[in-house]
């Protein structure tokens, strides 16, 4: 998950002065982006560099990046684990812990650099000229934490992201934050992939979806979840109180959740160590008589290829019966619909197989109806779910247009072969020779493109309510 916040801060010292000392060692920060290695500022964060940065000065030469006209001097993007992850690192043995979190900073880097590429971009030009270019650097700093306030098991990673940006003409700008908002359900989702994906490689973990979109470590049920959940609890507590008489914030809006945010805010307590933090959350799974069982080491284990849930990429997919949208909507329904997750790099593959985009960049992205994304019921029941792998799409691509081939020829006549097996003896004997050979031809690709996804066609997917009014 991704929370994106403006920041007006030009110190930065919430973020230099919590070291996270319950992960073990000091979080003195990493700085992230292409930005930042141009402008030499190697691998960990020093405060002052920080301030410099957020003030739009180069903390080597002191000279000026930018002029500051405006309050923001940054965005703070936090990537926020799964809960059952958070809950695996804390409990789990000291190899898995280590695993779930450079699992979860591979996850941070690989959504970083979608949102470099395709998120973010610098203004140029006014009025009806004006257009957004990519940049060719980000500078971010990216501070890693393991607690909440309520101190639950709480894996989390402020990216603090500069109000500056290199353009393709060699300048320092402000970037066009519109895009980061716009692209934030995107990297939240690719976030949320690689570290399935990561973690699936590393430790063998399975996945258990929830309606919410998301997925959970598969053994840590939601009995435990809900323990290790105060804070939220805080939240919504505070949010019901909303209804109480005198007090007249909507609890459903988005600023009475800002607000119930901060009045539930506690400072976090100092000199925490992981053994007394380990203690207190073991005690409570005692307590409450969870069975959390995450003593054994996963085995590791390369991710087994599975389908997309082209259900579940439907639904995120199609909201309306108007619905037009953008190359970061499809991004996000891909993601969220691989189980066992995926690399940035298969994603954006996958995605630019199904379709062709244009270079837009942020908010300037165009936006195209959803229905040549989405296949009909008769590729499914022929070739099963697609792949998640842009080199296998490809296969199941040339599968679908044999099949839209053999259709435009013989579905006018009212005839709809079930292509996902052999046709009757009977059936075939009726066939008009021409009709035959196309069957058989067609018959022969579809085999074929099964043979190479590794999977029997039709044995993935139920075909129903994917169509959008397709065949």
């Amino acid at each position: 998950m991704l929370h994106v916040t403006r920041l007006t801060d030009r110190r930065g010292s919430y973020y230099t002065t919590d070291l996270a000392t319950e992960l073990g060692r000091p979080s003195v920060g990493r700085w992230l982006g292409e930005g930042a290695a141009g402008l030499g500022l190697g691998r960990w964060v020093a405060p002052a560099d920080l301030v410099a940065i957020l003030s739009g000065t180069n903390p080597r030469s002191g000279r000026a990046l930018v002029t500051r006209n405006g309050p923001v001097s940054g965005f703070d993007l936090t990537f926020t684990a799964p809960k059952s992850v958070s809950i695996l690192m804390a409990l789990g043995p000291t190899p898995v812990g280590t695993e779930v979190l450079e699992s979860h900073q591979a996850a941070v880097e690989g959504a970083m650099g979608y949102l470099a590429t395709h998120g973010v971009g610098v203004r140029r030009g006014n009025g009806l000229d004006r257009e957004v270019y990519p940049v060719e650097g980000l500078v971010g700093a990216s501070f890693t934490h393991g607690l909440s306030r309520s101190l639950d098991p709480h894996l989390h990673s402020h990216v603090v992201v500069a109000n500056l940006g290199h353009g393709p003409d060699g300048r320092w700008t402000a970037i066009d934050g519109r895009g980061v908002y716009a692209h934030a359900k995107a990297a939240g989702r690719l976030y949320d992939a690689v570290l399935r994906h990561e973690l699936t490689l590393r430790i063998g973990a399975g996945w258990t979806p929830r309606r919410s979109g998301s997925y959970e470590v598969g053994g840590v049920g939601p009995e435990a979840i809900g323990l290790f959940s105060s804070r939220q609890a805080e939240i919504r507590s505070t949010l019901a109180g909303a209804d109480q008489p005198g007090r007249h914030r909507p609890r459903s809006s988005r600023s009475a959740s800002r607000i119930a945010w901060a009045e539930t805010r506690d400072p976090k307590p100092s000199r925490l160590t992981p053994t007394l933090l380990v203690g207190r959350w073991s005690q409570m799974a005692r307590d409450a008589d969870l069975p959390v069982d995450l003593a054994e080491p996963r085995t590791r284990r390369a991710p087994t290829p599975e389908p997309v849930d082209e259900h579940r990429f439907a639904a995120a997919l199609v909201t309306g019966p108007h619905v037009a949208v953008a190359r970061r909507d499809v991004v996000a329904a891909w993601a969220g619909a691989l189980a066992p997750g995926a690399t940035v790099t298969d994603v954006n593959g996958c995605v630019d197989r199904l379709a062709r985009w244009d270079d837009g960049v942020g908010v300037a992205e165009a936006r195209r109806a959803p229905a040549g994304l989405v296949p009909g019921p008769v590729h499914v029941r022929a070739l099963g779910a697609r792949p998640g792998s842009p080199e296998l799409l490809v296969h199941w691509q040339r599968g679908a247009a044999a099949v839209d081939r053999y259709l435009r020829t013989w579905e006018p006549t009212g005839h709809r072969p079930d292509l996902s097996r052999t046709a009757p003896a009977d059936e075939l004997a009726a066939m008009p020779a021409r009709k035959l050979a196309e069957f058989l031809t067609t018959r022969r690709v579809v085999n074929e493109v099964g043979q190479r996804l590794g999977r029997s066609a039709g044995r993935d997917l139920e075909p129903t309510n994917l169509s959008l009014g397709r065949a």
